[in-house]
């Protein structure tokens, strides 16, 4: 005869696990709770929502935690959706403006592209690049559409990638420079989301672009971008809810931004909002 004492029924087992689980959702939403307050303290603070390196080392942490090598995996899968949750839950008290777009505006090489993958990772939002939503209808390079089709053809397209991402989910797209030539666009842009004029000193786009990638400015690189610049600073001012200076560390210009978007009295009083 066995000493071994008898396992528990099925039925046991599940009324364990739904005793478990109670806990967990109570767990959960303690969790999420902190979460939303912490997304407060940021709102305050002006600080951005994703903070990679923190979430690299928690669930590192937590993985440790688990012991068992056998868990390593799941204890990481159940933190990164965790940590996703939480981002969600602090931007969606983050949010300085209704669930619109953000589009930035302004000169080739003004960093829009930079600036707006690192907005929308602060505000937990999808990042649209124009350009490569461009290169994706036309099936080739911006210089190809340019070199074989000339640029109205390429302002159809910009356009047309354009009205897709404004009746697409919110999000932070980088437009073309030249987006606000069409009346059309910018009225889509003003109706749809907030529209931010990011403006970086001549000096500074030069140093940075890459000519190949830009059809407008083949040539003389200084002459045509001040001669561009001349064309569409009004266009910029006159399309744009704020003028961001872009000329600081990409950290500090997120932070303006986010500042710009809450609409922050002391942004106003030192000039950054566009008459």
């Amino acid at each position: 005869m066995s000493d071994q004492k008898p396992s528990d029924s099925l039925e046991e087992l599940r009324d364990a696990i739904d005793r478990v689980d109670a806990e967990l959702i109570r767990l959960f939403a303690q969790r999420m709770e902190l979460a939303r307050r912490v997304g407060a303290y940021k709102k305050e603070r002006n600080l951005p929502v994703l903070d990679p390196e923190r979430e690299r080392r928690l669930i590192a942490s937590r993985v440790a935690q688990a012991g068992d090598p056998g868990l390593a995996g799941p204890v990481a899968e159940l933190f990164e959706t965790l940590m996703r949750l939480s981002r969600e839950a602090q931007a969606a008290v983050v949010a300085m403006v209704a669930p619109r777009h953000i589009y930035l505006i302004g000169m080739p090489g003004s960093g829009k592209s930079t600036l707006g993958q690192a907005l929308a990772a602060s505000l937990s939002l999808p990042f649209a690049d124009m350009d490569a939503r461009i290169e994706t209808l036309a099936a080739m390079p911006i210089a190809r559409i340019f070199a074989e089709s000339g640029e109205q053809a390429f302002r159809r397209l910009e356009s047309e990638a354009l009205a897709q991402c404004a009746h697409g989910p919110p999000q932070v797209v980088a437009t073309g420079g030249g987006a606000v030539l069409c009346e059309a666009n910018v009225a889509l842009m003003r109706a749809t989301g907030t529209v931010l004029w990011v403006d970086r000193p001549l000096d500074q786009i030069l140093g940075d672009l890459r000519q190949d990638t830009r059809p407008l400015l083949a040539g003389d690189a200084a002459e045509r971008l001040r001669a561009l610049y001349a064309e569409r600073e009004a266009l910029y001012r006159a399309a744009a809810h704020c003028r961001l200076d872009n000329s600081g560390a990409l950290a500090h210009t997120v932070q303006r931004a986010l500042a710009l978007l809450k609409g922050e009295p002391h942004e106003k009083q030192i000039g950054t909002d566009v008459p």
